[in-house]
């Protein structure tokens, strides 16, 4: 049996060759493209038969007497079926048939004419005896001749059938290997996200959810908090502490308000800054001025001297 894509791949080429000779549309409107169709997966079944490539079959030059016809059933007799070659054991049959009978006649041609001439020396009822067992003679070859025929077409049948059993055999093949991709892209998928479940899981064991401390002020059945864990039932007057988020539910519905909301700590006192001795900062100052201006002026022997002086200075504010 010729698989589908084999076909599809044919036609799609018989199409394009008529559409390259203008004729498809006509062809289409008077055949009718499935019945097209069915004839190029008739043409691949013979040759799958042959055995041979349908490559070799000359598509364009037959395809293009198609619109000669007013049917395919006149050109596939006329066009097609001519070019078509015969199936192996057809020829095999043929050739053993002609052989066996080639054999069986210049043996029989032979009987004969050495009968006919014992005949003309005989007795003449002789004589009609002898042909009588020529013909039961020709009669007997005829009949293993027919025996041979019948015997080629069983064989014929059995091979029919073991070519449609792997054909069989080689699509279930390719479908179950069809079906363990997807089943390993199945499992892959399935393992995906098994992983990002795990993660995810991970995620929300580790976030901390900010807790907010709420009074009742009505009666508050119990609820399942955005941290998944159950809160309540609460009374009024009653002190609890809910995530952020479930706390802004429940005081946008007035059932709870805050409580002593959290205060920041406060920061320690700095210690205070120790006073710098007027004098000493004068004096720094001064000679900051006075390093700033040597070293524009490039005067480095002053600008040296400046430096120390602010050393000295320096030290004696840190002691």
């Amino acid at each position: 049996m010729v698989s589908e894509w084999t076909v599809d791949e044919y036609y799609a080429r018989v199409k394009n060759l008529l559409k390259e000779m203008h004729l498809w549309e006509e062809a289409e409107r008077r055949f009718k493209a499935p019945h097209i169709k069915n004839l190029v997966r008739k043409i691949l079944e013979k040759y799958e038969e042959a055995q041979v490539d349908p490559q070799y079959f000359d598509w364009k030059p037959v395809f293009a007497n198609i619109l000669s016809y007013d049917s395919l059933e006149k050109f596939y007799k006329r066009e097609v079926e001519p070019k078509l070659p015969k199936p192996k054991i057809t020829e095999m049959k043929e050739k053993t048939e002609e052989a066996y009978i080639t054999k069986e006649t210049s043996y029989l041609e032979a009987q004969l004419m050495s009968l006919i001439e014992d005949a003309r020396t005989l007795h003449p009822e002789l004589g009609a005896e002898i042909l009588k067992r020529a013909r039961e003679r020709i009669a007997e070859a005829l009949g293993q001749i027919e025996d041979l025929d019948r015997l080629y077409l069983e064989v014929s049948r059995l091979k029919e059938e073991a070519r449609r059993e792997r054909a069989k055999a080689r699509e279930y093949k390719a479908k179950t290997q069809e079906l363990e991709k997807e089943l390993r892209k199945l499992y892959e998928e399935i393992s995906a996200l098994r992983q990002q479940l795990e993660e995810a899981k991970k995620a929300q064991k580790r976030y901390i959810y900010k807790m907010v401390a709420l009074k009742a002020v009505t009666h508050i059945p119990s609820f399942l908090g955005e941290d998944g864990k159950v809160y309540g039932p609460f009374e009024a007057g009653q002190i609890f502490n809910v995530p952020e988020r479930d706390a802004h539910k429940l005081i946008s519905r007035g059932l709870a308000q805050p409580w002593k909301p959290t205060a920041f700590p406060q920061e320690a006192p700095k210690p205070p800054k120790k006073e710098i001795n007027p004098e000493i900062k004068v004096k720094t100052d001064t000679l900051w001025e006075q390093y700033i201006n040597t070293v524009l002026s490039h005067e480095p022997v002053a600008a040296m001297e400046a430096a120390r002086q602010l050393r000295e200075f320096r030290k004696k504010l840190f002691a």
